[in-house]
C-alpha cells in the first residue's frame, strides 16, 4: 500500500475555515476537518452553522474532538462527510458509533496517546479502522510524542489487519521514521497548512515518502 496523506483543517473562524479548506482542496482531494468543542480539548473550532453545508467534489472526513458525538449526528447527516473519526475517550461512543454509521458515514476510531490500546477493542467490530494520535490534540504545531513509533508498532501488533491512520506531528523531519514503524496513512497540518509556502512544502513531503523504505 503507498503511503497516503491527508491535509488537515483547523480553524476557530469561519473566514479562517474557509481559506484553510480552499487550500486544502488543492492540495488533494481528501481534506480532514477538526471539529473541536472546547471541552474535550482546549481549544473551539467553526461550528454547526459553518460546517452543516454539504460537500460536493472533495472527500471530507470529520474528525470530532468533541465530548458528545451524538450532538453531532444532525450537522453529519446534513454535511454528508464521507467518514467521520469518534474518539474511544468521548461520551457515549458505542452508542454514537452506531448512530453515525446509520447516516452512511464511515467510522474511524481515535485513541488519545495516554488511552491504553486495550480501550479499543470493544469497537474495534464497529468501525473501519483506527486514528492513532501521535500529539495531544486540540492545536496546530503540537510535538510528536516521544514514543510514536513504538505506539504505531504496539498498535498494528495487537490489532493486525485493522487499517491505521496517524494524526499529529507528521512533518518531513518525523514523518520517515513513522513510515518505518508501519504506518502509511497520515494527516497533514501545521507543517503545511501553516507554512508559507504550503503547495511546496505538499509536493515535497509527497516526493519524500516516495523515499522512505517501510
Amino acid at each position: 500500500m503507498p503511503v497516503r496523506l491527508t491535509p488537515s483543517v483547523l480553524a476557530a473562524t469561519a473566514p479562517s475555515y474557509r481559506r484553510r479548506f480552499r487550500l486544502a482542496t488543492r492540495l488533494s482531494r481528501r481534506v480532514h476537518v477538526d471539529i473541536m468543542d472546547g471541552a474535550f480539548v482546549p481549544t473551539k473550532s467553526v461550528g454547526p452553522n459553518i460546517l452543516s453545508h454539504r460537500f460536493q467534489s472533495h472527500t471530507v472526513m470529520f474528525h470530532l474532538m468533541v465530548s458528545r458525538p451524538l450532538d453531532w449526528v444532525p450537522v453529519i447527516r446534513s454535511a454528508r462527510p464521507s467518514t467521520v473519526v469518534v474518539h474511544i475517550e468521548s461520551r457515549d461512543v458505542i452508542t454514537a458509533i452506531r448512530s453515525i454509521r446509520r447516516t452512511g458515514c464511515s467510522v474511524v476510531v481515535a485513541i488519545n496517546p495516554s488511552t491504553p490500546l486495550s480501550r479499543l477493542r470493544p469497537v474495534l467490530k464497529l468501525v473501519d479502522g483506527i486514528q492513532l494520535m501521535t500529539v495531544h490534540p486540540g492545536h496546530y504545531h503540537a510535538p510528536l510524542i516521544a514514543k510514536a513509533d513504538r505506539r504505531i508498532r504496539e498498535t498494528i501488533l495487537r490489532y493486525p489487519g485493522v487499517p491505521l491512520s496517524v494524526d499529529g506531528g507528521v512533518n518531513r523531519r518525523t514523518i520517515g521514521r513513522l513510515i518505518a514503524a508501519g504506518a502509511k496513512e497520515f494527516t497533514i497540518g501545521s507543517s503545511v497548512m501553516l507554512s508559507a509556502t504550503p503547495a511546496k512544502r505538499w509536493r515535497e513531503l509527497l516526493r519524500f515518502t516516495r523515499t522512505v523504505k517501510s
